[in-house]
């Protein structure tokens, strides 16, 4: 089952907002006096201090800054802009195309102005958006493209971006080694640079990938260290995150009090907000929770509300989600032909998506439900293809880092080749030892037979 984890898009700024924010009201009162040649990038700089606190605001100034920015032709500053407007698109309106339409518009006035942090983060950006609509190879396509850049510049902190986004990659396709080395590359990069920020979003992806494995202690520990974080910077957005998952956590404690709580806290933020996406993955909490406390009336319409609102947006991923929740609901109430119903729609997005962990549970489910209904047939097809993607998912997580894509996982298969290669010229001088004391030994006992004869 696929929980909900961070996604890190990339911006030019370090988030530190407080309720009253002196550097935000230093910003406002600069832009009243500023000339049109200083305007555009006053207004971006505004823009990405309100981004997680207040995104209507910073919509508004990211409109400013492209009127003026296309007045003055600035192409570093129109190509900012477009980031903050896609980011917004994605973060909060759930409108993908859109986004996607702003990164690329970002991609090119980047390109033009010749700003390699921005055009990397464009590439990183449009790789988020490939991997939320289940364009996987495009999304390591351009996160090669982010990557290489990146590192040509010795950029430490994009690199950690890249990286956390690469094994929430791995993550959603049900490499849960891969997604957890990468989580801990761009953790330990973090570290280095002291981002506390940044080092929380990692803390939520790892929360997400230890309960996900039933590691519900380390889970926990995970999110409440990052709602820690996430509340000293008033980052509401990624705390309805935090707080959302730790619900889920308790969910799966069976502590259905501390659920409750934490999955009531996230939607009162996203609600506030207008968070659609968030709104979405809180009904589907909501759902879940109704589901664990058999009211099937309310989690059936959780669960539908959290349905339609990611059809409604292009998520596919997450409308697979829902709809194999719902078809648990169903099937956990022994309506088996309503199941099978929503585990086949579930099935097309989740195949559509290459959700490997999902379609093993969702033919798992159809297996189920087939053999309730007397269709032994299709409960038998559904059963081989349940033991086809297990077998799968156990072999992709049990493949070692040196078979990613990433210079990072090839670093530590140089060294684990290197090993090997020493380890072999050890053994071969080890069995030429043993041959020549053979060969010795063997004519040493051979004169001492002549000797005797």
């Amino acid at each position: 089952m696929k929980y909900f984890y961070g996604v890190v898009l990339l911006f030019l700024f370090s988030l530190s907002i407080s309720a009253q924010n002196p550097a935000l009201d230093s910003l406002i009162m600069k832009a009243k006096n500023a000339e049109d040649t200083e305007k555009a990038g006053v207004y971006n700089n505004i823009a990405e201090e309100l981004l997680y606190h207040s995104p209507q605001q910073s919509l508004e100034y990211a409109i400013k800054a492209i009127g003026i920015a296309n007045k003055v032709q600035n192409k570093l500053e129109l190509a900012r802009a477009h980031k903050i407007l896609g980011s917004i698109q994605y973060l909060y309106q759930g409108n993908l195309e859109s986004a996607e339409q702003n990164f690329i518009l970002s991609l090119e006035y980047a390109q033009n102005a010749k700003n390699n942090f921005l055009i990397s983060a464009a590439y990183n950006n449009l790789a988020v958006i490939a991997t939320e609509v289940g364009d996987n190879q495009q999304a390591i396509n351009y996160y090669k493209q982010s990557l290489k850049i990146d590192k040509s510049a010795a950029d430490s902190s994009g690199m950690a971006a890249s990286y956390l986004n690469i094994g929430g990659l791995y993550h959603t396709l049900g490499k849960y080694q891969q997604a957890y080395n990468y989580y801990h590359y761009a953790y330990y990069l973090y570290y280095l640079l002291g981002e506390q920020h940044d080092m929380a979003d990692c803390l939520i992806n790892l929360g997400a990938l230890f309960h996900e494995n039933a590691l519900y202690e380390k889970a926990e520990a995970a999110y409440r260290e990052a709602i820690s974080i996430y509340k000293a910077i008033n980052d509401i957005y990624n705390l309805s995150i935090a707080y959302n998952n730790n619900g889920i956590n308790f969910l799966l404690k069976n502590n259905l009090d501390s659920a409750n709580y934490y999955i009531e806290k996230a939607l009162d933020i996203r609600l506030e907000a207008k968070d659609s996406l968030g709104i979405a993955k809180s009904y589907l909490a909501y759902g879940m929770y109704f589901h664990k406390t058999n009211d099937s009336v309310q989690a059936d319409e959780y669960l539908f509300r959290s349905v339609n609102y990611f059809i409604d947006m292009g998520f596919k991923q997450d409308a697979a989600t829902s709809l194999y929740e719902v078809a648990i609901l169903y099937q956990k109430e022994g309506k088996y032909a309503q199941a099978i119903d929503f585990f086949l729609n579930s099935l097309e997005f989740a195949m559509e998506t290459e959700m490997k962990a999902l379609l093993a549970s969702i033919y798992q489910g159809l297996t189920i439900s087939y053999e309730k209904t007397d269709d032994f047939e299709q409960a038998y097809l559904a059963l081989q293809n349940y033991y086809l993607y297990s077998a799968s998912i156990v072999e992709m997580n049990n493949r070692e880092l040196r078979n990613t894509e990433d210079e990072a996982s090839n670093t530590n298969s140089d060294k684990a080749f290197n090993y090997q290669i020493l380890f072999l010229v050890l053994f071969v001088i080890m069995l030429f030892t043993t041959i020549i004391y053979r060969s010795l030994y063997l004519k040493e006992k051979k004169k001492n037979l002549a000797k005797s004869s």
